[in-house]
């Protein structure tokens, strides 16, 4: 059995993390509400009305699944796509150089092999991405997540993958380029 390292997520503050996982508490405040209720109409033995207890529960249930679902799914965002390509530090300066340009971004942090970027909110009904970028030996691993600093939010409208697929093509291209001229 292989074991996933945690380096293979990218690494966030606790308050970003908090904010990042922040819709799986919302999820489960109804389901406490409802179970407390059915305790308190259990225990008293008056509650004669529709939904019914087992339709009560069922309903708590559904929140907590849909919790769990959502934490699972928030966790997995924060996993790295690993490419496997063969580049230069020319060729990942452009692309990277390319796809600000194109989306917008905003490089906040920038080392040899590390970058971090933002594409910050505009009227494309997302609130922002962070864009973190390692570079390795023959590989890139990326991840666009939303951005955990902005308002918290589940859905990225496409650009979380558009971010990704756009540097990676630029990165081809650039690759491509300089192959074909040797």
């Amino acid at each position: 059995m292989i074991k996933k390292k945690a380096a293979d997520r990218i690494q966030l503050t606790k308050r970003q993390l908090f904010w990042h996982f922040s819709v799986v508490p919302l999820l489960l405040v109804p389901p406490i509400v409802i179970l407390i209720d059915f305790v308190s109409m259990y225990l008293d033995d008056t509650y004669k009305t529709v939904p019914t207890k087992a339709e009560l529960l069922w309903s708590a249930m559904i929140f907590i699944g849909l919790a769990l679902i959502s934490f699972f799914a928030q966790r997995a965002r924060l996993r790295f796509k690993v490419f496997e390509i063969q580049y230069n530090d020319g060729q990942f300066e452009n692309a990277l150089k390319m796809t600000c340009e194109n989306l917008k971004w905003r490089i906040l942090i920038k080392r040899k092999s590390y970058v971090r970027a933002g594409r910050y909110w505009n009227w494309s009904l997302s609130w922002g991405e962070l864009i973190t970028i390692k570079r390795k030996k023959g590989k890139i691993l990326i991840n666009s997540i939303c951005d955990p600093d902005a308002i918290p939010s589940v859905i990225s409208y496409g650009w979380n993958r558009h971010n990704v697929k756009t540097f990676m093509s630029n990165l081809k291209k650039q690759s491509e380029t300089v192959s074909d001229i040797l």
